[in-house]
């Protein structure tokens, strides 16, 4: 065998285990099993400047990093700022010192939505929900869904109907160190 037909074989295995490493690549991420740590900053460079954006990107398994600031809305005021989509993802603030991590509804839209069957693997951290406004769930609605909340505050938010703060109709989310406060709504202010 010559040296030129060796190196068209080592071509053509090279090509081989490319292709198939691109294949298992695209299984593990079509199958829900990324594993991508996105960041989050309204201020500096980052992977996205809003929340939503970087939700609508995310895969199962992934990580959001949002930076301290205050973080609002964008386009249509009848979608929340958040919405996540069902997605078994983490939504992590990453507070520095007295700077912390605001979702803003800027008293014209919810807070956060679970609304499309989120699991306990839907987990949202050090995150504080303020002046959201809606019918239901000015901070949070959660419809038959179960999210993981860890040291999140709803505060100031108000609803029309019930659930000024956090809205609950079905699932069982799972709320650790939250606070929810000074909210309004007829029924329900703050839960």
């Amino acid at each position: 065998m010559s040296i030129c037909d060796r190196r068209s074989i080592l071509k053509i295995r090279d090509l081989i285990l490319s292709v198939m490493a691109l294949m298992l690549l695209g299984w593990s991420t079509a199958n829900g099993q990324g594993s991508t740590i996105w960041t989050v900053d309204d201020n500096c460079p980052a992977d996205f400047s809003n929340i939503q954006d970087a939700v609508d990107v995310a895969l199962n398994g992934d990580t959001i990093e949002v930076k301290p600031g205050t973080y609002y809305g964008t386009g249509n005021p009848d979608q929340p700022v958040v919405d996540m989509l069902g997605k078994s993802i983490t939504l992590v603030g990453l507070p520095s010192g007295s700077n912390r991590v605001f979702v803003d509804g800027n008293n014209n839209r919810r807070c956060l939505d679970c609304t499309s069957g989120e699991s306990a693997g839907t987990v949202i951290e050090s995150i504080d929900f303020r002046n959201g406004y809606a019918d239901f769930g000015g901070g949070l609605r959660c419809l038959d869904t179960s999210p993981t909340l860890k040291d999140c505050i709803f505060d100031e938010n108000t609803a029309t109907s019930a659930g000024g703060g956090v809205y609950i109709e079905g699932g069982s989310p799972y709320l650790e160190s939250c606070k929810i406060t000074d909210n309004d709504s007829p029924y329900g202010a703050g839960l």
